[in-house]
């Protein structure tokens, strides 16, 4: 909500459930953990030297067994938090801190940009008591229509844009959003002085 979007940290290692046969291979007195396959280069991990073969057996002083709950303890944090992991490493018992870091290798919350403007459409956001008269949660106003694609298909200023392809358009960022992944002819409805119009638009 913050942000514009999710970004989990990431503790950057390939993993696999500990089992019986793995810790036969691997000359190791346990059989529950979670074992490091390959550790990304300048990940979290990889920057407080985490090897392959290590088996993190807890975060934050939580037990993991499995491959699910060690993704669970960790992606409740966010990049740039520090956590601590206990692992083994040839028999030894080690505890290290390690500051989380998001997908692209940072560890910095980064803010979505929000684009108002789109191919020579300008929007913003609708006021909550113009949305109950229309009975809509949520929708963009068209403040300028320039020429392109989007007057080309007959939308004017002061359209409001309610949904792209019957999906739901709550404002700006969720119109960025929803652009993004779009490919081709799209369909959008809204409404313009209180009327209900529908267009077509090739994207």
């Amino acid at each position: 909500m913050e942000y514009g979007r999710v970004q989990r940290g990431l503790l950057g290692v390939q993993i696999t459930d500990m089992n019986a046969v793995l810790a036969e291979q691997l000359d190791l007195q346990i059989n529950q953990g979670v074992l490091i396959t390959r550790v990304n280069k300048g990940s979290a991990a990889d920057e407080v030297h985490m090897q392959a073969g290590d088996v993190i057996t807890q975060i934050n002083a939580k037990p993991v067994a499995t491959v699910s709950e060690l993704q669970e303890w960790v992606a409740r944090n966010r990049p740039g938090k520090e956590i601590e992991v206990k692992f083994l490493r040839g028999g030894d018992t080690h505890t290290i801190k390690a500051t989380l870091k998001d997908n692209e290798g940072r560890e910095e919350m980064v803010r979505e940009e929000v684009i108002t403007r789109f191919n020579g459409l300008t929007v913003e956001d609708v006021e909550m008591q113009e949305l109950a008269k229309l009975n809509l949660e949520g929708g963009v106003r068209a403040t300028s229509v320039m020429e392109g694609k989007w007057k080309e298909a007959g939308i004017k200023e002061g359209f409001i844009i309610a949904f792209i392809d019957r999906v739901p358009v709550d404002n700006v960022a969720d119109l960025n959003r929803i652009l993004e992944y779009k490919r081709g002819g799209i369909l959008i409805e809204g409404y313009f002085n209180g009327e209900k119009k529908t267009y077509g638009l090739d994207w």
